[in-house]
C-alpha cells in the first residue's frame, strides 16, 4: 500500500479563495499552523462548510467538535474519510477504478497528505441494524471477533467427548489406526476384527452413518437408539447365527470370536470351517492375527481397511496391551486377559449409541439449549456438538458463557501448552490473536460480558465499545482512523478507558480523528477543531483550530468557546411535586432479576447510572408489550410515547418533509402557481412515487443510483441524468416564490420558515423542528442519513406539535451525539412538555440532564450477576 504521508513538509501559508469559488466567511478565525507534516485542506466547501482552511497534523489525536449541523460530519466523513478511501481504492484494478470515476470528489481546491482511511460510525447512521449485520453479529463474541477466533480453534484442535459417558469420540481412518497399532510395544499380539451384525442391523448402521449430517435431529436419533427392541425368539436367533456363519465362511474368512451364552465374559476363537458351536454367539470375525514389530505398515493398513470395509465402518482390536488413551474393555479370550478397543469411521459413541454431527462452524453459531434435556437426549445437533466439543477440558457451550476476564487465564494456559507441539504451534498466532481481542475488550471495560450474550441484549454504550474491538486489534499502520463519538454516553471512568485504548493506535503511526463532544476528549486532544458558531448556513466556519496547549485565552476548562459558555446556562425553575406514582412490577429482563422501581408522574424523571446498569431496560425495554411489536401499553390511563433512536416510520430513502406529512402541502402550492395551471399540471405531477410524473426516470426520483463495486459494499452515486435533483427538466421549470422543487427540497428548516411564510400548517411543523435544534436539516434529506439523536428530536418535535391528552414520554439517551448547547435546547423542550401536564422519563447520565431533573434515580451494577441496585432516589439537590 503506498504511503501518501510526507515525513517532511514545510509550513504552508493560508490561501484565501476567490469570491467566485466560494462565499467564504469574513469572520476572523484563529488557526495555529503546524510545522509538522499535516493533512492540508484549502477552500473546503462540502455541504455547509464555507471555504475553510485547515492543517490537521498527522499521527496525532484530532478532536472535531461543534453544535449539531455545524459541519463536523462534512469534514470528518464526507471529506477526509471519503477521500482517503477513494485514494486507497485507486490502487485496485482497472474495473474498480472505472467505477470510482463516478464518485464525486469533495468540493475543495487542495486536499493533500490524506492517508488510507477507515471509519467507525454510529449504528444509528444506517437507520437500523440491517439483517445482514444482525446475522453476522448475533452475539458479543461475533461482534468483537473473539468468538470467531475461538470457534476456528475449537474446530481445528477440539476433541469430541460424549457428554453422557465421558468417552472420546473420534472418526478412525485406516491410516490412523495402522499408525496407532504400529506404536504398540514390540512383541504385542493383537487381532484385527470386525463386529458381527445381521443384514437388518447393517442397514440400520448405514442409516446411522448417514445420520451424522448436522441436519438430522439428534434428539430423535438418541431416542431411537435407546428404545428397547422386542427380543427375538431363541429359534430365530439361532437361525440368524447359522446364516451368518455360512456367509462369512463362503466369503473366505477363516476365524471368528464367539461368546458363551451362559458366561457373557467368556470369549474364545474358533475356526469358521467347522460346525457352528452350541450355546455360543458369534460376535467378531477375525481379519488378521498380528504381532507388533513383525509386520510392515502396509500390512497393518491393509488389514485395517479390510476390517472397516467388512464391518461397515466399524472395527474391533483385541490386544494384549492398551493401544492408547482411548476407552477399552477387559475380557477373557481363550482363558487369557485381553483388551478390546472399538473404533469406527463415523462419529459414534459405541457405549451410548449416539451419532455426533461433523464439527462445523454453522453448528457452533447456533444458539444452544440452556437445559440438559435427558441423560442421552439433546435438543438439536448444535446442542449436542456444543456440549461434546472440548478443548483443554472445557466444552464450547461452557466456554461461550465465559467473560473476557475469565478467558484471559484460560487462553494464557492454552498458549503455554502449545510450546513444543508442532500441530498447535503452527496456529499459535491464532491463539495470540484471540487473546489480543480479549485483552482489548477488557481494556475497554467489557471484561464482564459473556461472549454468548446476544447483541440485542447489550446496552448502547456496550454495543458501541464492542464495535471498537476489531478496529483496535486490526494492527493497521499509517492509517487515518475516523471515529464518530466513541465516548458518547460513557461516564468518566469508562470514557478514560476508551480514550486510552484509542490513543494507543498512534504508536503505529496512525492519525486519529474523533467527532466528539465529551469534555475528556477535548482536554486530551493533541489538536482541536471547533466548527460553528451555529448550525446549517450559520455554521460551517472554523471557530478554533490548534493544539490544546495553545488555548490560554480560549480556556481549557470545557474549552471555553463562546458556544460552550452559552450552553451551560440552565433556567431556574420552581420545584415540582409529583401528581402520582407508578409502582412497577418486578422486572426480570436481560441482566435485571426481579428489579422493583417507583416512577413519578407529572415530573421530569432521569434514571442515570454507569454503562450497563440497566437504565434503558428499566425506562424503555421493560415497558414494551410482550409480543415485541414495539408498541407500548397505557399506564394509569395515560398513553406511553417513546422518544428514542429507533427508525422513524417510513423507508430510509424517504425525505424528512414527506415523513412529516408536509410534502403534499408543498406539491399543492406548486400546482397552484400560474405556470402549473397553464400547463394543466396538478400536485400528482410532483410526486416522487408515481410513474409518469415529473420525477427523473433513471433514478425514480431518488436522485441517486446504486453502483456495484463487486468485492466492496454497494455504493451510491448522484444520478447523472438529473444530477441528484430528483426531477426532470420540465418539472424544474415550475417555480414557487422563485425556487423550483429541487431548490425547495434543498432548503434548510430555518430557510424554509421564511420561504413558506403565511402557510400555517407548514410553519407549525417546521417551527417545532427548529425549537428542537434541527433548523439545519434540509427538507429533502433522507431519513437514513439522520443520526440517533436527530431521530429522537424529530419524534419529540412531532409530539410537541400534536395537542393530545396527558401522556408519558420515555426517552433513551437523548443527549447522545449532542453538543452541550443542543442539550440545553433539548432540555427546554422536555420542560415545556412537563409544564403542560405531561410526564417525561429519561434514561441518561449526561450532567445537564441530571441537573435539570425534578426526580433522580441512580442505578448501580453489583459485582454479582443479575444484581442492580438503586443507590439514590430523590431530588438532585439532595445529593450530598
Amino acid at each position: 500500500m503506498p504511503n501518501p504521508v510526507n515525513t517532511k513538509r514545510q509550513e504552508v501559508p493560508v490561501e484565501i479563495p476567490s469570491e467566485q469559488s466560494c462565499q467564504k466567511s469574513r469572520r476572523t478565525t484563529r488557526i495555529i499552523r503546524m510545522t509538522a507534516s499535516a493533512m492540508l485542506i484549502r477552500n473546503l466547501c462540502v455541504h455547509n462548510l464555507q471555504g475553510i482552511d485547515l492543517d490537521l497534523p498527522l499521527r496525532q489525536l484530532i478532536v472535531v467538535t461543534g453544535v449539531s449541523g455545524s459541519g463536523k460530519t462534512s469534514l470528518a466523513f464526507d471529506t477526509l474519510f471519503v477521500e482517503g478511501q477513494r485514494r486507497y481504492l485507486e490502487t485496485f484494478s482497472l474495473a474498480t477504478r472505472q467505477q470510482l470515476e463516478k464518485f464525486e470528489r469533495p468540493a475543495v481546491d487542495r486536499l493533500e497528505n490524506i492517508p488510507p482511511a477507515i471509519a467507525l460510525r454510529q449504528l444509528a447512521q444506517t437507520g437500523h441494524l440491517s439483517s445482514q449485520a444482525s446475522a453476522n453479529s448475533s452475539d458479543f463474541g461475533s461482534l468483537t471477533g473473539i468468538g470467531d477466533h475461538l470457534k476456528l480453534l475449537y474446530l481445528w484442535h477440539g476433541q469430541l467427548v460424549c457428554p453422557n459417558c465421558g468417552q472420546f469420540v473420534e472418526a478412525m481412518s485406516p491410516g490412523r489406526l495402522a499408525t496407532k497399532l504400529a506404536q504398540l510395544p514390540s512383541g504385542t499380539r493383537f487381532l484385527v476384527t470386525f463386529p458381527v451384525t445381521s443384514h437388518a442391523s447393517q442397514t440400520q448402521s448405514d442409516s446411522d452413518a448417514e445420520s451424522c449430517s448436522p441436519r438430522r435431529t439428534v434428539k430423535a436419533a438418541a431416542k431411537k437408539a435407546t428404545t428397547k427392541a422386542k427380543p427375538p425368539s431363541q429359534g430365530s436367533e439361532r437361525k440368524r447365527q447359522l446364516a451368518l456363519w455360512d456367509e462369512y465362511r463362503r466369503a473366505g474368512f477363516r476365524r471368528a470370536i464367539v461368546r458363551s451364552t451362559t458366561d457373557m465374559a467368556a470369549f474364545r476363537t474358533v475356526e469358521l470351517g467347522g460346525d457352528f458351536p452350541e450355546k455360543e454367539d458369534l460376535v467378531d470375525v477375525v481379519i488378521d492375527r498380528l504381532t507388533s514389530g513383525s509386520h510392515t505398515i502396509e500390512r497393518l493398513m491393509e488389514s485395517c481397511e479390510t476390517a472397516l470395509r467388512a464391518g461397515r465402518g466399524r472395527t474391533n482390536i483385541w490386544s494384549q496391551s492398551i493401544t492408547g488413551d482411548e476407552d477399552f474393555e477387559h475380557h477373557q479370550l481363550d482363558g487369557k486377559a485381553w483388551v478390546l478397543h472399538r473404533y469406527a469411521t463415523s462419529l459414534r459413541c459405541q457405549t451410548c449409541h449416539i451419532d455426533f454431527p461433523q464439527p462445523q462452524l454453522s453448528l457452533l453459531d447456533e444458539a444452544s439449549s440452556s437445559e440438559f434435556i435427558g441423560e442421552s437426549d439433546f435438543s438439536s445437533s448444535a446442542d449436542l456438538l456444543q456440549r461434546a466439543l472440548q478443548l483443554q477440558d472445557v466444552c464450547w457451550r461452557d466456554l461461550s458463557q465465559k467473560t473476557p476476564l475469565q478467558l484471559v487465564p484460560w487462553l494464557n494456559e492454552v498458549i503455554d501448552s502449545t510450546n513444543g507441539q508442532d500441530a498447535q504451534q503452527r496456529d499459535r498466532h491464532m491463539w495470540e490473536a484471540a487473546l489480543d481481542r480479549v485483552d482489548w475488550a477488557v481494556r475497554l471495560g467489557l471484561g464482564e460480558i459473556p461472549i454468548a450474550r446476544r447483541t440485542k441484549d447489550l446496552s448502547g454504550t456496550e454495543l458501541r465499545r464492542s464495535r471498537l474491538v476489531p478496529l483496535l486489534a486490526a494492527g493497521l499502520v499509517q492509517t487515518l482512523y475516523v471515529f464518530d463519538e466513541p465516548l458518547a454516553g460513557l461516564d468518566e471512568e469508562n470514557a478514560t478507558k476508551v480514550l486510552e485504548a484509542i490513543t494507543t493506535l498512534k504508536q503505529g503511526g496512525n492519525s486519529l480523528l474523533l467527532v466528539e463532544h465529551h469534555p475528556l476528549a477535548r482536554s486530551k486532544a493533541d489538536y482541536l477543531v471547533e466548527l460553528g458558531p451555529g448550525a446549517g448556513s450559520a455554521g460551517g466556519q472554523v471557530v478554533f483550530a490548534g493544539p490544546i496547549e495553545t488555548t490560554s485565552s480560549f480556556s481549557k476548562d470545557a474549552l471555553q468557546t463562546p458556544s460552550h459558555q452559552a450552553s451551560c446556562v440552565t433556567r431556574l425553575r420552581a420545584p415540582r411535586e409529583p401528581t402520582g406514582w407508578i409502582e412497577r412490577e418486578p422486572i426480570t429482563l436481560r441482566h435485571l432479576s426481579r428489579f422493583s422501581i417507583r416512577l413519578p408522574l407529572g415530573m421530569l424523571c432521569v434514571v442515570n447510572g454507569p454503562p450497563g446498569a440497566g437504565k434503558s431496560t428499566v425506562v424503555i425495554d421493560s415497558l414494551r408489550t410482550e409480543n415485541m411489536s414495539g408498541d407500548f401499553p397505557r399506564l394509569v390511563g395515560q398513553p406511553l410515547l417513546a422518544v428514542d433512536s429507533s427508525p422513524l416510520a417510513g423507508s430510509r430513502s424517504q425525505m424528512v418533509i414527506a415523513m412529516l406529512g408536509l410534502f403534499g402541502e408543498v406539491r399543492s402550492l406548486f400546482a397552484q402557481t400560474p405556470e402549473a395551471k397553464t400547463r394543466q399540471i396538478n400536485a400528482r405531477f410532483f410526486s416522487l412515487h408515481v410513474a409518469g410524473s415529473g420525477r427523473c426516470a433513471p433514478c425514480k426520483g431518488t436522485g441517486r443510483l446504486a453502483t456495484d463495486l463487486t468485492y466492496f459494499e454497494e455504493a451510491e452515486i448522484p444520478c447523472p441524468n438529473c444530477l441528484g435533483r430528483r426531477y426532470r427538466h420540465d418539472a424544474l421549470e415550475i417555480r414557487f416564490r422563485g425556487l423550483n422543487m429541487a431548490e425547495v427540497l434543498d432548503l434548510t428548516i430555518a430557510d424554509a420558515l421564511g420561504h413558506f411564510k403565511g402557510h400555517g400548517k407548514l410553519l407549525q411543523a417546521l417551527t417545532m423542528l427548529s425549537r428542537t435544534g434541527l433548523a439545519y436539516l434540509r427538507l429533502g434529506q433522507s431519513l437514513g442519513t439522520l443520526s440517533g439523536g436527530e431521530r429522537q428530536r424529530v419524534k419529540l418535535s412531532i409530539a410537541l406539535g400534536k395537542p393530545s391528552e396527558k401522556s408519558i414520554f420515555v426517552c433513551d439517551e437523548p443527549s447522545l451525539g449532542l453538543h452541550p448547547q443542543d442539550v440545553t435546547r433539548l432540555i427546554d423542550c422536555f420542560q415545556q412538555l412537563v409544564d403542560v401536564g405531561h410526564t417525561v422519563w429519561i434514561a441518561d447520565s449526561h450532567p445537564q440532564f441530571v441537573e435539570a431533573a425534578d426526580w433522580l434515580i441512580t442505578l448501580q451494577k453489583s459485582p454479582q450477576p443479575l444484581d442492580t441496585r438503586i443507590t439514590f432516589e430523590g431530588r438532585p439537590d439532595m445529593i450530598k
